[in-house]
């Protein structure tokens, strides 16, 4: 199976856990390192310098740098062209060739970035002709609570509309994100979203794998490489072909790019019980599980039943599970009741986690 990250990055600090400081800014190599280590076969790469200053030389730079790095793909941050700071029009989709940029990320609040179409059409269009892949890196993508998006999906809504031939990957709340979905086939979701359990699922039956992409944690819960988006991928109850696809078939496809060759073995050997998606042989306990399901985002694998599926998935012997309605500042009599009942209906495999509301005077 080849896995194709959506998301690495250089130009970040790195720590030095043995002086407790940071030594050193991450380059092509950091990146392989880690990458290997977790059996990651290639990866587009966007470099943190084009964030803090000089968005487009950072870009050309991170492009240069990578040449050499079969396993590594540019992915440039990119701006509107009508301040002359960064190109646009042919001089754009001439150095997109040129350093055979494939894919490009949109961040709004990083860029303090109006998103209307009167900033951003005009290079849409460009991407759009050139089949250039658009991440459109959301604020609220990852936030697991209540947070206003819908000036942003709207935006997305309309950008798919206007822009068909674009291929666009995206996130946002289940909710507001599944009717795009059966409107706009250009639209992707990569897995550094919010890791809810029977999401692969849920999304290849309803959508098709097709609509899904690895990519390694980019938001405020989660950052850098990380076993969860694999282990996202080859434990979730799809079939091999699905798994292929998501891991990297549909990335490599977006990009026009034939990567059908493993580039990291090694790893993948050590980790070859995660990469069979075999349950694990020694005891795990899970000791923060929610039941029950949540009104401000839709969580496929919500109820105990679907949760001990994904507990036999994994091999998870227990699991404390406490009521989401109790923990949400809902009713706790009913929500701890309802954890009784599930503890009770298999009390082998699940321990119950009552909640307290100090505030009631009958704490008891």
């Amino acid at each position: 199976m080849i896995f194709f990250d959506l998301n690495g990055v250089v130009g970040q600090p790195v720590f030095d856990p043995q002086t407790g400081m940071y030594g050193s800014y991450a380059d092509p190599d950091h990146l392989i390192k880690s990458m290997d280590y977790y059996g990651v076969d290639y990866s587009l790469v966007s470099t943190c310098a084009a964030l803090k200053s000089d968005t487009f030389k950072n870009n050309i730079d991170l492009a240069e740098k990578l040449i050499g790095h079969k396993r590594l793909f540019p992915c440039w941050f990119l701006l509107p062209s009508h301040t002359g700071d960064f190109p646009g029009g042919p001089e754009l989709a001439g150095l997109l060739e040129r350093y055979s940029v494939r894919a490009v990320r949109i961040v709004p609040d990083s860029f303090s970035l109006c998103i209307g179409n009167w900033v951003l059409d005009e290079s849409l269009e460009i991407l759009q002709r050139n089949r250039i892949l658009t991440i459109l890196q959301l604020p609220t993508l990852g936030v697991p609570v209540p947070e206003r998006e819908d000036i942003f999906l709207n935006r997305l809504e309309k950008i798919c509309a206007d822009f068909p031939e674009l291929p666009l990957v995206s996130g946002g709340r289940l909710r507001n994100f599944y009717p795009l979905w059966e409107k706009y086939p250009n639209l992707h979701l990569s897995l550094e979203w919010d890791p809810h359990p029977g999401l692969v699922e849920d999304v290849c039956s309803r959508f098709g794998a097709e609509r899904l992409l690895f990519g390694t944690p980019c938001s405020e819960n989660a950052s850098g490489n990380s076993g969860m988006p694999l282990m996202m991928v080859t434990y979730s109850g799809i079939t091999q072909q699905e798994k292929r696809l998501i891991a990297g078939g549909n990335l490599s496809k977006l990009l026009g790019l034939r990567t059908n060759v493993t580039a990291a073995n090694s790893n993948k050997m050590r980790w070859k019980p995660l990469y069979a998606g075999i349950p694990a042989d020694t005891t795990v306990i899970d000791i923060h599980v929610h039941s029950g399901s949540w009104a401000p985002e839709y969580k496929p694998d919500y109820d105990t039943p679907r949760l001990r599926r994904t507990m036999d998935l994994l091999g998870f012997s227990k699991a404390c599970i406490n009521s989401t309605s109790a923990i949400l500042g809902g009713n706790h009599y009913a929500g701890n009741e309802s954890i009784v009942r599930d503890v009770a209906s298999d009390p082998a495999a699940l321990i119950g986690f009552a909640v307290i509301n100090p505030h009631f005077d009958d704490v008891k």
